[in-house]
């Protein structure tokens, strides 16, 4: 039978996670970004525009303020360690809130002038030849924000003219180089990382799941969601005889069944918990379990201790239960 290459399914904690719904894009999307960078020109005398943001700020410029740990670089190697770690395709709310910081953290680049691409200073001379770019000793200089590839420099050294494609300005907070471009998006790199990131929380949050929980732990919490206690109290009455209340008929009514999971938080908590696995990010939306005589027996137990208007005889065992 071919793999559901739809859903993810992964055995975290006591239970198995499955998500619902379609699967969280993140690691596709990032990579098709990564791969429209790596084939982007970046306008530097060495490598791909992916190899530009590497490498943003890792070596900073003699003069820089910047250390080398502030740049794009650190934010690209925190994702690329999620990924890895999130190789099963399931999400956790610490992930969502991880994303949201490098985000943050993203668009704080813009209002640091020394970070920001946009404004990376560049000094040309205010006047020079319009054909060869040469210009008189001790002309005044100005500045230019964003890339080295101004007109000046195609008229003085051959190469292309991004000025006019936008890379480079005589204003600070204007100009798209393709490092911006490759974080914000731009003609180079329509879908820029912000996207690919603000996505990938979206996704995270309304991602959907269903567990099956394998635990040995007594169920009585599980009693606290209303769709299973509703149902484990009819199970219990139509599983009543003269002699009490047959403990496999409750467990062949509730084993295997969906329950339904409210989405509040308290809820999704109390359940994650329960089944020893991380806050999810999304929601669980239902859960099965399987049971044994003996979990049967104790839910059975605590539900008619805390239901005193359920008047039963003592439980009873099956023949089965009673041979083993």
């Amino acid at each position: 039978m071919p793999k559901d290459v739809n859903k993810n399914t992964a055995s975290i904690g006591d239970a198995v996670i499955e998500t619902v719904g379609g699967v969280i894009k993140f690691k596709k999307d990032f990579e098709a970004w990564e791969k429209k960078c790596r084939g982007a020109n970046s306008g530097m005398k060495k490598g791909s525009l992916l190899y530009a943001v590497e490498n943003h700020v890792t070596s900073p410029r003699r003069g820089s303020p910047n250390d080398g740990n502030s740049g794009a670089h650190t934010m690209l190697r925190r994702i690329r360690k999620m990924l890895v770690d999130r190789a099963n395709g399931i999400f956790y709310e610490e992930d969502a809130e991880t994303l949201e910081a490098i985000v943050n953290d993203l668009e704080g680049l813009k209002d640091d002038a020394s970070l920001n691409p946009q404004n990376i200073v560049f000094s040309i001379p205010k006047k020079f030849n319009a054909k060869t770019g040469s210009y008189a000793r001790g002309v005044e200089m100005e500045k230019v924000y964003g890339h080295y590839l101004s007109t000046f420099y195609s008229k003085k050294y051959g190469t292309a003219d991004r000025q006019k494609d936008g890379w480079v300005s005589d204003k600070e907070n204007t100009a798209t180089p393709p490092i911006y471009q490759a974080l914000y998006g731009g003609n180079l790199v329509p879908v820029g990382l912000v996207d690919v990131l603000n996505k990938a929380i979206e996704d995270i949050d309304d991602q959907n799941y269903i567990a099956t929980i394998r635990t040995s732990k007594p169920a009585k919490t599980l009693q606290s969601i209303p769709d299973f206690k509703t149902r484990l109290g009819r199970a219990i009455n139509s599983a009543k005889t003269e002699e009490g209340v047959s403990t496999s008929k409750v467990m062949r009514l509730m084993s295997g069944k969906s329950f339904k999971v409210p989405p509040t938080g308290k809820a999704q908590k109390m359940l994650s918990r329960y089944m020893k696995v991380p806050d999810l990010g999304g929601t669980i939306t239902e859960f099965t379990i399987e049971l044994t005589p003996a979990k049967t027996r104790k839910l059975i137990k605590d539900y008619m201790g805390s239901n005193m208007r359920v008047k039963v005889s003592p439980i009873i065992k099956s023949w089965k239960e009673v041979l083993l």
